[in-house]
């Protein structure tokens, strides 16, 4: 191939990467780079968490085993939740969802989980958190269940306790199928706030893994035979 071709294609490569290299970067940097100061709070849930509402095309999609990923209005604004199909009977998801002690063993990166007060319907719980990019956290977190009388639990920092978070809120619902008794759909939702400020990049990563997690522990877990 005579030289100039040669030449030719390598500054086409060049100008093709340089576009593709800059589009990249301003679809992203903006998550990536920018400190997450959207948010300096997060109202926890004092009743009830919002219903989630699939339309037909999400709803089908759930029935086939795939989770579905949306969005709910709260007065935090939206919040992401992850919706899934278990193959058990709500009673048993429950269970799963409250064996705390379990979690070091079921939850990536929960490293401590350990039950320190129990009153009414609320459980209170030491964790311990360590990612390899992250570093280690400790936090004390409040669950408030309405189960079994309501299909929900919602969950917040215990602020007796020093957390190493700023805030954690979030909340379950499980709902029976119509179905059988042997199946449920769970929905899962999270948020926290880093004490030392992160890029939003960082914040909705952690967010999103945490609704990974638990759609797939959750129903793991559940699903088993006891």
């Amino acid at each position: 191939m005579p030289k100039t071709n040669i030449c030719a294609e390598l500054k086409f490569f060049l100008y093709l990467s340089a576009i593709i290299f800059t589009s990249y970067q301003n679809s992203f940097a903006s998550g990536f780079d920018e400190v997450d100061v959207s948010n300096d709070l997060l109202l926890p849930y004092v009743f009830a968490p919002p219903e989630i509402n699939l339309n037909a095309i999400q709803l089908e999609t759930l029935e086939t085993g795939k989770v579905i990923f949306t969005e709910v209005d709260t007065l935090n604004g939206k919040q992401s939740v992850v919706v899934f199909k278990v193959n058990a009977h709500p009673e048993k998801i429950w269970k799963i969802i409250q064996s705390y002690t379990e979690y070091p063993n079921w939850v990536k990166n929960v490293k401590e989980a350990e039950i320190y007060k129990q009153e009414n319907n609320n459980i209170y719980v030491r964790f311990v958190l360590k990612h390899w990019f992250l570093g280690k956290y400790q936090y004390y977190m409040k669950h408030m269940f309405a189960w079994p009388k309501e299909n929900w639990a919602t969950w917040q920092l215990d602020e007796d306790n020093e957390s190493d978070f700023s805030q954690s809120i979030g909340f379950w619902r499980v709902y029976p199928s119509e179905k059988s008794s042997e199946l449920s759909y769970v929905a899962y939702s999270a948020d926290l706030l880093f004490k030392k400020k992160k890029t939003k990049f960082i914040r909705q990563r952690a967010i999103k893994n945490s609704l990974k997690q638990a759609s797939s522990w959750v129903r793991k877990y559940s699903e088993i035979e006891k």
